[in-house]
C-alpha cells in the first residue's frame, strides 16, 4: 500500500519487481477437429442457419458450460472441452446472441476428436504453494502454440498436469510428478475509469483517466478506459482475471466510489451486489490498483479496496491511492503528481 504523501522512491522499487505479467493464454486452433468461426458480417449475410448452429452445439459431447451471462447487449455462452476430467487444450465453443432479438451475432467452434485418453492414476500429486492445477491434453504439438515450451521431445497426444503457482508461474508435470515444461507468460490487460460528479460537470477527471490509460497502453496487451461506467460494468472488468491493472478516480473512500450516477456505487459486499470482494474471490490479485478517491487508502483492512485488490498479500501486488484528499486544497496538482509517478514507473 502506498499513499500520496509517501515518497515515490518506494513505489518505484516495488513496481519494478511486480511489473512482470504472468498470465497463461490460449489460442483457438483446428487440427483434427471441426472448426467454425463466424463473423458478424457473415451472419448478417445469413451465412449460417441459427437452428443448425444450435443443433451443432446440442450434439457436441463432453462440453462444460463455463460462462452463461449477459454482457452489454449480448447473451454470452462459452463451453470448454473436457473428457473424463481432462481438459482439451484450445477446444471451445463461443456463442453470442442479441439480447433483444435472440439472433446469433457471433459463433466460434473448435472441437478435436481426442478419442480415448488416460488420466492420472491418482490425485496424490500435490505441489506446494500452487494456485490451481488441472489435468490437460495437447492433441498435437501445434496445440502448444507460443505459450508452452516442453523439455526434450514429447509424444502426442500429450497428457500432463498444468499447475499455476501463487507467484503466477505455470509448470507442466507428467503424471508421475516430473517437471516436463512450463508456460510462457502473456501480457495482461488494463482497466481505468472516472466516476460521476454532477449534472453540470459529469466527468471532471477525464484528463486524469486518459493519462493513466496512456501508461497502461505501454504496459498491457490491451486496455479499456471508460467514463462513468455502471457498477455492473465495473464489476465485470474487476472479476475478469485478464485485467491486472486497475485505475479509478471518483467520489468515494476506502469501501465505495461513485459509478454512473449520484446514487450508483461500486463497493464492499454490504453496500451492494456489485462489490470488490465477490469480484476478486475467484481470481488472482491485481498487479497494480490505483484507488484515486479522496479517502481511497484511508483504510486498508479486510473489506477495503486496498485489501481486496491485494487479496491480503503484500508481495507481487501494489495499491496506490489517497488519504485525506477531501480536505486537501491542491487537487489541481493531482494530474501533475500522477504524471510524474507514472513516468518514473515507466523508466
Amino acid at each position: 500500500m502506498i499513499k500520496n504523501r509517501k515518497l515515490l522512491t518506494g513505489i518505484m522499487c516495488v513496481l519494478m519487481v511486480t511489473a512482470g505479467l504472468l498470465l497463461l493464454a490460449g489460442t483457438i486452433n483446428d487440427y483434427e477437429g471441426d472448426s467454425d468461426v463466424v463473423t458478424e458480417n457473415e451472419l448478417n449475410n445469413e451465412a449460417f442457419d441459427k437452428d443448425k448452429v444450435l443443433k451443432e452445439i446440442e450434439e457436441t459431447d463432453n462440453k462444460i458450460l463455463v460462462v452463461d451471462e449477459i454482457i452489454g447487449d449480448r447473451y454470452v455462452k462459452y463451453w470448454e472441452h473436457s473428457v473424463d476430467g481432462i481438459s482439451v487444450k484450445n477446444d471451445q465453443i463461443l456463442l453470442h446472441t442479441d439480447l433483444e432479438t435472440g439472433e446469433i451475432v457471433h459463433y466460434e467452434r473448435c472441437w478435436t476428436d481426442v478419442g480415448s485418453i488416460s488420466g492420472p492414476q491418482s490425485e496424490s500429486f500435490k505441489p506446494e504453494n500452487y494456485y490451481w492445477k488441472q489435468a490437460v491434453v495437447f492433441p498435437e504439438e501445434e496445440d502448444c502454440t507460443h505459450f508452452y515450451t516442453f523439455e526434450d521431445s514429447q509424444e502426442y497426444p500429450l497428457t500432463c498436469w498444468e499447475v499455476r503457482y501463487e507467484d503466477g508461474t505455470t509448470v507442466m508435470y507428467d503424471f508421475g510428478g516430473n517437471e516436463i515444461g512450463h508456460g510462457i507468460p502473456a501480457p495482461a490487460d488494463g482497466f481505468s475509469l472516472s466516476g460521476y460528479n454532477n449534472a453540470t460537470w459529469p466527468d471532471p477527471w477525464l484528463p486524469n483517466r486518459q493519462n493513466a490509460d496512456s501508461y497502461f497502453t505501454n504496459w498491457c496487451s490491451s486496455t479499456t478506459s471508460l467514463s462513468m461506467p455502471s457498477a455492473a460494468t465495473i464489476s465485470s472488468y474487476v472479476s475478469d482475471p485478464n485485467y491486472k491493472y486497475f485505475y479509478e478516480l471518483a467520489h468515494g473512500g476506502s469501501y465505495s466510489f461513485g459509478a454512473d450516477s449520484t446514487s450508483s456505487y461500486y463497493s464492499k459486499p454490504s453496500l451492494g451486489p456489485n462489490n470488490v470482494q465477490d469480484d476478486m474471490a475467484s481470481r488472482r490479485r491485481m498487479k497494480l490498483a490505483f484507488i484515486g478517491s479522496c479517502e481511497g487508502l484511508d483504510d486498508s483492512g479486510p473489506g477495503s479496496f486496498s485489501y481486496e485488490f491485494r487479496k491480503g498479500h503484500m508481495e507481487g501486488t501494489v495499491t496506490i491511492g489517497f488519504d485525506g484528499m477531501g480536505s486537501c486544497p491542491r487537487w489541481s496538482k493531482e494530474l501533475h503528481w500522477q504524471e510524474y509517478m507514472f513516468d518514473k514507473m515507466d523508466d
